[in-house]
């Protein structure tokens, strides 16, 4: 593996969408250790 594989747009848009949905899914949720 010299170099990486050639990603198709479609799948780091998918993937982006992913990590944007978990981000907000983490931040919506109550957290008991971060409260002020």
């Amino acid at each position: 593996m010299d170099q990486l594989p050639e990603v198709s747009p479609g799948v780091v848009e998918t993937i982006m969408a992913l990590m944007i949905s978990a981000w907000i899914f983490l931040l919506l949720m109550p957290t008991d250790h971060n409260e002020d």
